[in-house]
């Protein structure tokens, strides 16, 4: 059930990247990777997060970690 998981937000991790991507280019334009840079800068920082609160503080379930971090 974890793969199974782990394809799932995997998924819905590429879709959503992609989406921001389109969206933040299509306002700022194409000169500089302005998506890019959003989508790593904002899932670094809610990787992190999740990390901490999983870890310290034991918020999520053994069985969630994998997909969601």
């Amino acid at each position: 059930m974890t793969w199974i998981l782990i394809a799932v937000g995997g998924a819905a991790g590429a879709l959503s990247r992609y989406a921001v991507d389109v969206f933040v280019t299509e306002r700022l334009g194409g000169f500089f990777p302005f998506g890019t840079l959003l989508i790593n800068v904002s899932g670094s920082f809610l990787l992190g997060l999740l990390f901490a609160l999983a870890m310290e503080r034991g918020v999520l379930s053994p069985e969630l970690r994998p997909p969601l971090i």
